[in-house]
């Protein structure tokens, strides 16, 4: 290993979105710093949101992870669910023989991987003999938690009518290989956790997470925004509210616009969703829902990041409603642009909004309250725009890119000296800029119309991430 320079190689399968920008700042930084960085992904990995291979050598290889459906009277139709599932782990197992073969021969220091949009985890950490480490953006949630069900429950409770008619137990069937199916993969997502050196993730929450989730230790390494890529402009802003993410369930968008519609017509404003795709049925509820509930809703799909800014620039405020969301960059790249947020206290949005700070957060999804939060700001003008200059100035303080990277490389620095038994320059220059974390960075100050709340810990306004 050269003193100052490490050889990397990344490993990623991830979406468009805000782990595939974790991915790419953090790349960045590594390239900045004088580190050698190569890549490998599947084909299902996004290749058009912040390509790396502007960057680094990216090498995409093939990853043959469907099962074809057999025909309609097949005896294998009966376990295609339980058949199909064995087949993708088993692809993704050989995709990663293949990636760690070629890394082996490449003279590495370590590998970085990242998570996995098909399954959580790869078992890439399993298949090395290099030091591992996995920044884990979270747990293959929909094992974990009701997203609104568990997939443990029962597919369904009535009545059953037929106890010994085929319907029944063909239905019987079809539940029992969906259970076995998401058995396996649990088991697998956990071993596969299991042979990493170190996991990462990226606030006090996702620790949480993985603990319940994996019954394993993670090392909490806060992430960076480039703030010269969200720029303030001053000038007109829509009565609007926006929001950002892939429209489903998960990010809360019924809970955005019944908070919207608590909120008097005459003052009401407009929800516009900026999403990188969208579940197409509930698309259609949540339309629905809005014209139930009288509120102006507006989506975008796939627009560009250029375009993505100048929507937050010409917004007043954003309204940030996920479901237990692990970091979360948008209310972070919304303070940027000069917007306070308007949050829920759960998740990681207890580690960046600080309330009074950088935006509100409401310690219930009660919509009366997230409403009056959202009135607040449109009826004190003076406080809001207090909040757009103060907003912006803590996230350029608390939230650099430089530290975030220097976080990262002490980390990477440390594996490879556990690893190989000697000590990393690395970890000896940077150790007194990047400390261990305190569970101070965990107090949330929840302000609603009629009192204040404190939860967690202590942490000053302002306080910049260790």
């Amino acid at each position: 290993m050269d003193q100052n320079r490490l050889r990397i190689a990344v490993w990623h399968n991830l979406p468009s979105g805000g782990g595939k920008r974790a991915l790419y700042e953090h790349v960045r930084g590594l390239i900045q710093r004088g580190h050698y960085v190569e890549a490998w992904c599947p084909p299902t990995a996004s290749q058009t949101y912040l390509p790396l291979s502007a960057m680094i050598k990216e090498h995409i290889r093939p990853l043959n992870h469907l099962l074809e459906l057999p025909q309609r009277y097949s005896l294998t139709l009966a376990f295609h669910r339980y058949k199909s599932t064995v087949f993708a782990l088993n692809a993704m197992e050989e995709h990663c023989r293949t990636c760690v073969d070629e890394i082996e021969t490449g003279s590495f220091d370590v590998i970085f991987a990242n998570s996995c949009t098909l399954f959580g985890t790869s078992p890439i950490g399993r298949l090395t003999n290099l030091p591992c480490v996995l920044y884990l953006q979270e747990p293959y949630r929909s094992l974990f938690e009701a997203r609104p069900k568990l997939p443990w429950e029962f597919a369904n409770r009535k009545p059953i009518p037929r106890l010994l008619s085929v319907s029944t137990w063909t239905s019987k069937w079809r539940d029992l290989q969906r259970v076995w199916a998401a058995r396996l993969q649990l088991t697998e997502e956990i071993r596969n956790a299991k042979g990493f050196s170190r996991i990462l993730v990226n606030s006090l929450f996702s620790r949480e997470s993985v603990l319940r989730a994996y019954g394993m230790e993670s090392d909490v390494c806060y992430l960076g925004i480039d703030s010269d890529r969200f720029p303030l402009v001053n000038g007109r802003r829509e009565r609007q509210m926006i929001s950002v993410g892939f429209l489903y369930f998960g990010k809360g968008p019924d809970r955005a616009l019944k908070a919207i519609a608590s909120i008097p017509e005459v003052q009401r404003p407009r929800l516009f969703w900026v999403g990188n795709g969208a579940d197409p049925e509930y698309l259609n509820d949540i339309k629905r829902l809005a014209e139930e509930l009288d509120v102006d809703f507006v989506f975008k799909s796939n627009v560009d990041e250029s375009t993505i800014i100048s929507y937050l620039q010409q917004s007043f405020a954003m309204i940030y409603t996920p479901r237990l969301e692990p970091f979360g960059y948008a209310p972070l790249e919304a303070n940027l642009c000069g917007l306070p947020v308007v949050g829920i206290a759960e998740g990681g949005i207890r580690e960046t909004i600080i309330d009074g700070v950088n935006g509100f957060l409401s310690p219930t999804e009660d919509p009366e309250r997230l409403g009056n939060l959202v009135k607040q700001l449109m009826e004190d003008v003076a406080e809001t725009e207090e909040l757009r200059r103060r907003g912006r100035q803590h996230v350029i303080n608390a939230w650099p890119t430089d530290k975030a990277t220097q976080r990262l490389e002490q980390r990477l620095a440390e594996v490879i000296q556990q690893s190989t038994g000697t000590l990393s320059p690395i970890r000896a220059t940077s150790a007194s800029t990047t400390g261990r974390y305190s569970s101070s960075i965990a107090r949330i100050n929840c302000r609603t119309s009629e009192k204040r709340l404190l939860f967690g810990a202590r942490n000053a306004a302002g306080r910049m991430p260790r």
